[in-house]
């Protein structure tokens, strides 16, 4: 009997590249080789099939605010998942993040079991109005890691404007992180008017020891 799958993705997605994370679960269990395939109108955008963790992380080129990207999942005896994910039409989104492991860790960028990290961020106004009081949060279920510093103000950007902060966020990584574990993390973008952006941060694979 096929069975259902539970799949995990970003609802949306910022304008510009982006590393598109998918994670696929059957029956509790991740399930590998997942074909996993990302399209609009009809046209491959991208695909992939995930790994022995069940993840997948597929390079969406930039896309047009307000395009919907359709999202379907097939594996063997699994019922083919079928979801989409919206290009965010305007407002604010990143277009970098990076770990910087200074002074707690060992400078490599790379986040490391036992380190404690800053994560920097930039922010972009993508919409024709200026964005006031952006302030960005931090959110994780992730066992590994815990947050010590979540919450970053970005002030106003104007239009097309960008600002980057290499501070904004601290967490730390627990010691007993297995090599290999990618961090599992939520940005919430929201400004003064209550206008909010929700977005996946994927990439943060922890290497190696302290």
């Amino acid at each position: 009997v096929p069975h259902v799958l539970s799949v995990t993705y970003p609802p949306q997605i910022p304008p510009d590249t982006y590393d598109f994370q998918v994670t696929v679960i059957k029956d509790g269990v991740p399930l590998p080789e997942a074909l996993v395939c990302v399209m609009k109108s009809n046209s491959m955008y991208a695909y992939g099939y995930t790994d022995t963790l069940g993840e997948v992380t597929l390079s969406l080129p930039a896309g047009e605010a307000g395009d919907t990207l359709n999202i379907t999942v097939t594996g063997r005896n699994a019922i083919p998942f079928e979801g989409i994910t919206v290009v965010s039409p305007s407002g604010v989104g990143y277009t970098n993040y990076w770990i910087v492991d200074t002074p707690d860790g060992n400078n490599d960028g790379i986040p490391n079991p036992g380190e404690s990290p800053y994560l920097a961020l930039t922010l972009k106004n993508y919409g024709l109005t200026q964005e006031t009081g952006i302030v960005a949060y931090l959110h994780s279920s992730d066992s590994f890691a815990t947050l010590i510093d979540s919450v970053e103000d970005f002030g106003d950007l104007s239009p097309g404007d960008s600002v980057t902060i290499t501070n904004a966020f601290k967490f730390d990584i627990s010691p007993m992180t297995p090599d290999g574990h990618n961090l599992a993390f939520t940005l919430e973008i929201q400004d003064d008017n209550l206008n909010t952006w929700i977005y996946s941060l994927t990439g943060l694979t922890v290497s190696g020891a302290n």
